[in-house]
């Protein structure tokens, strides 16, 4: 049957196919117009039409005098998002749209026993975990086993959820992002340094690597939040952090990888346990806010004001942090 949708429509899923194929995570050019109009014989127009829709889908990025490239973390959110398909569990608000959540998948709970058998967690008395649909079963067991349970508001807006002593039989609904809200009691980023010493951090992600790079996220929200929690004196030095994914979601290079982006120490899929080999421990994130730009700083409520009033972060380091991040978007812009 012939394809009856319009060319450029047409032309542009044989794009995407295209820009999907790509070596994963690299920031790679497109051929020019002129040459896709000639490889797809079509016209200057409809391939004009076709990259401009997935430019506003943001899998490309145009750069002036430069060309148009695929975009490292839209490209990765859209390959796992296609793996996730098979696996992963719809949300009660988002439906089955991978790209805009973390979702929970079979084996999750597998994931749950192999965290709760660790010695860093049977020796906790604080645990941080991430507001991931994948993490329920975690943060259902963590409450099981009366631990005290930190869970951060969205992007930290509204500061962290501290949960302890849960009524008997209301543990799952409690681990539930409602009953978080429900059982809660929220505390404020300039009261962080009261929740602590946490000694295990453990989150969702888009992707990662074998050795703890997480990818391919719109915001870097764990790294801030395990800053934040340093700079606050409520994060033990010692304190492990582990990221939690279904084995699709394993990518064995991380786009443009630097240092910055390996922040797990143990990776949990449902098979299969990763010791990243990462080193410093929770140390590395005390100063960290060389590592957060400015738009993130000036975005989440207080950050900036509780930065500024804490020993951990000198106001220079943080004046460093927003001209650095500034140089770099206005590089970005030109």
């Amino acid at each position: 049957m012939a394809d009856e949708r319009p060319l450029h429509r047409q032309v542009r899923d044989r794009l995407r196919e295209i820009v999907l194929a790509q070596p994963i995570g690299e920031r790679t050019a497109i051929p020019p117009e002129p040459d896709l109009e000639e490889m797809m014989a079509v016209s200057r127009g409809t391939v004009r039409k076709a990259v401009d829709s997935l430019v506003a889908e943001g899998l490309l990025v145009r750069e002036q005098g430069r060309g148009t490239f695929v975009e490292p973390a839209a490209q990765v959110r859209r390959i796992v998002a296609e793996r996730l398909a098979g696996v992963a569990k719809p949300d009660s608000r988002l439906d089955d749209d991978f790209q805009s959540f973390i979702p929970d998948f079979d084996g999750s709970d597998w994931c749950a026993e192999t965290i709760a058998a660790l010695p860093v967690y049977q020796q906790a008395r604080t645990l941080f975990v991430s507001r991931d649909n994948n993490l329920q079963p975690l943060r259902q067991r963590a409450l099981l086993d009366g631990k005290r349970l930190v869970v951060p508001s969205h992007a930290l807006r509204t500061g962290v959820r501290v949960l302890e002593g849960v009524p008997d039989g209301l543990e799952r609904f409690a681990s539930m992002l409602d009953g978080v809200d429900e059982f809660g009691e929220t505390v404020s980023l300039s009261d962080l340094g009261t929740v602590g010493p946490v000694a295990l951090a453990v989150t969702g992600a888009v992707a990662v690597t074998p050795h703890g790079a997480m990818f391919g996220a719109r915001h870097d929200y764990f790294r801030v939040e395990m800053v934040v929690l340093a700079a606050t004196g409520a994060l033990a030095e010692d304190a492990l952090t582990v990221g939690v994914v279904h084995d699709c979601q394993v990518i064995d290079r991380a786009p443009e990888a630097n240092l910055e982006a390996h922040v797990l120490e143990l990776v949990v899929t449902p098979t299969t346990v990763y010791h990243c080999q990462t080193t410093g421990r929770a140390r590395r994130f005390v100063g960290g806010v060389d590592t957060l730009d400015r738009s993130t700083i000036d975005t989440i409520p207080g950050l900036r004001a509780l930065l500024c009033g804490t020993a951990n972060v000198p106001p220079a380091m943080l004046r460093r942090a927003s001209t650095s991040a500034a140089r770099t978007n206005d590089a970005s812009a030109e």
